[in-house]
């Protein structure tokens, strides 16, 4: 194993893992000047649920990817690996959500306080889907030891959705809809520039066999 390029990799891993997190924290100052106390604690309540949902989302197929990447890329079939584990993450999202309007929305209700319970968990679901497909695309990156190019895309996050929150809450006043919505619009687009990269190079397939 070549340490110095493993190093290397680690920090610049490192880099872009923290470039996805930050806007978090960058964000503190807005939600606190846009939002009203109440709506505020309800937008940090429905980010924490997104978190939770990411990981039912991904169904563990991202460190599946990783583990099989090499191999799948040694029998030409790494688009077929990728593909599939993409469409899992979709699936996996489109059930979660109508299984939390379905079976939860009374949970979700007396938890957010909100008679706008299904129009909050559609815009919480769908946040936690385009960040889930997000992390999940970046992943190829990280199998392939692309370093440069996982960081590039993990920062620029961070940015277009300072950008996007800027727009939804001082010029628009969409408040917690907005900042919801400010998600799903950056990691959305993110997920689907980095997609259109990666299978133009590898090509896209499905296998049920995977």
């Amino acid at each position: 194993m070549n340490l110095k390029l493993f190093g290397k990799n680690a920090i610049i891993y490192a880099i872009g893992s923290v470039g996805l997190r930050a806007a978090s924290f960058l964000l503190i100052p807005l939600y606190t000047y846009s939002l009203s106390m109440s709506d505020y604690g309800l937008l940090v309540t429905l980010l924490l649920t997104i978190q939770v949902m990411i990981v039912f989302m991904g169904l563990g197929t991202r460190t599946g990817f990783v583990r099989f990447a090499a191999e799948y890329e040694n029998k030409n079939l790494i688009g077929h690996l990728l593909g599939s584990s993409v469409l899992i993450n979709i699936v996996g999202g489109l059930i979660l959500t109508s299984a939390s309007i379905l079976f939860f929305k009374t949970l979700f209700q007396s938890i957010l306080h909100t008679q706008r319970v299904v129009e909050y968990i559609v815009l919480t679901c769908g946040a936690a889907m385009s960040q889930c497909l997000c992390i999940h695309i970046l992943a190829y990156y990280r199998a392939r030891n692309e370093g440069l190019k996982f960081m590039l895309a993990s920062g620029s996050a961070p940015v277009l959705l300072i950008l996007m929150n800027l727009v939804f809450l001082l010029i628009l006043h969409q408040g917690v809809k907005g900042a919801l919505m400010a998600q799903i619009i950056t990691y959305g687009c993110l997920w689907l520039l980095v997609s259109f990269n990666v299978f133009s190079k590898i090509g896209i397939g499905i296998s049920m066999q995977l």
